[in-house]
């Protein structure tokens, strides 16, 4: 899951600057390696306690539908990452941004309901949180 975040990463990159532009990476430079991870693990932790915590039990709860349940969490997680697309992203980067968080909902909302824990749907969010932060 991880290689496909990469891939992911690079072909935004890629659409994003016209080339492949590791300028992203240079934030390393300010924040270092440890504030990068640092900040991805708690974003990747908040929102898996809301995303699949929450709001996905809560749905399934009500509709014993594992796969309408990540559909509509999914939603409501995209919904949750539209200020910060918005802000940093346009057109197709925009659009591809967003439907990996999407598939991301759906993809740890999946393994949260056959795993039912959060570990694993949190440590994908925060291998797919550094591609976001050493990509885009």
């Amino acid at each position: 899951m991880g290689f496909l975040f990469a891939i992911e990463g690079l072909a935004a990159n890629w659409l994003k600057y016209g080339k492949f532009s590791f300028a992203p990476i240079l934030d390393l430079e300010s924040w270092g390696i440890l504030g990068v991870l640092g900040l991805s693990l708690a974003t990747a932790f908040s929102e898996e306690i809301l995303g699949r915590g929450f709001l996905f039990t809560r749905i399934f709860k009500d509709s014993k539908d594992t796969l309408k349940a990540a559909v509509y969490s999914s939603i409501l997680f995209v919904c949750l990452h539209l200020p910060i697309a918005f802000k940093n992203l346009s057109s197709l980067t925009l659009v591809i941004y967003l439907f990996s968080v999407f598939i991301l909902g759906i993809a740890n909302s999946i393994i949260f309901s056959a795993r039912k824990t959060l570990t694993l749907p949190i440590l994908i969010h925060v291998f797919w949180n550094m591609t976001v932060a050493l990509y885009l």
